[in-house]
């Protein structure tokens, strides 16, 4: 199962985090003045991207004005990361889309080397649609399940609950769980 994690070379990391407010991407390290020795890879750890003319967001999930389209596309995201000499980042699947995961998916196929992605979980699916989602998105690069305790409604731990089986699942294959 690790060929399916992040490959790439044993160097050193350094893990930020990164946010978007009003078209500024904040706290994105850079190199150029931090002084990070040459060699060390900087991976953006957490992060959303969208963009609603090329997906449609989920019914009641679109952005605030002030994330105005184009501010958290990849294009920009992309852009930002030369910036900041930022090598790759884990993209966290937007609640814009829900558990629609094509647009972060074709993100990360169109760019394997640089991103990896971190799936949204979906309670209302049975225990055998659940581990295939997990399978089939692993397989598309998503490397860590976020587990969005808002769209529960309570059933996270009940007994014969998939997410726990998706739970226990995830630690067996060495995926972070957030």
């Amino acid at each position: 199962m690790y060929k399916y994690l992040l490959k790439l070379p044993i160097v050193e990391y350094i893990l930020v985090f990164s946010a978007v407010y009003r078209s500024q991407v904040v706290a994105m390290s850079s190199q150029r003045d931090s002084g990070i020795k040459i060699g060390t890879k900087i991976i953006d750890s957490h992060l959303h991207i969208w963009d609603g003319t090329k997906q449609a967001f989920a019914e009641g999930q679109t952005p605030p004005d002030t994330l105005e389209v184009g501010v958290a596309s990849v294009e920009e995201l992309m852009k930002r990361m030369e910036e900041a000499n930022v090598s790759g980042c884990l993209i966290v699947q937007p609640i814009n889309y829900k558990y629609d995961h094509s647009y972060v998916g074709d993100v990360i196929a169109e760019h394997p080397d640089k991103f990896k992605g971190m799936l949204l979980y979906d309670p209302m699916c049975d225990k055998e649609e659940s581990l295939k989602n997990l399978e089939e998105l692993l397989l598309q690069g998503f490397v860590s399940v976020r587990f969005n305790p808002y769209l529960f409604e309570g059933k996270m731990s009940d007994e014969g609950s998939a997410g726990l089986d998706i739970y226990k699942k995830c630690g067996e294959l060495n995926m972070p769980v957030g």
